[in-house]
């Protein structure tokens, strides 16, 4: 069984971009450069979440051995959210 989900909220905003592309709905965070895709504006922005989750978990649990670019990606997430305590 693995660890609980982290839950975190957004302390600032940040941009989020919505398109049309090949009938899908594309929603971009350009400070993150991730990316969600889905049939609906919700879906896409649902599956921009899960991404932005699964990245900052990915980033957290490798703190230790980061090179440059992505130990300044993990520092731009903390300044954008916080963890549910």
């Amino acid at each position: 069984m693995g660890s609980a989900p982290t839950r975190i909220a957004c302390v600032v905003r940040f941009p989020v971009e919505l398109y049309f592309e090949e009938g899908s709905v594309v929603a971009h965070a350009p400070d993150f450069e991730e990316f969600g895709e889905g049939g609906s504006e919700y879906e896409a922005l649902e599956d921009l979440r899960h991404s932005l989750v699964e990245e900052y978990e990915f980033l957290k649990a490798n703190e230790r051995s980061l090179g440059a670019a992505p130990a300044g990606q993990l520092r731009r997430f903390r300044e954008l959210i916080e963890e549910a305590r």
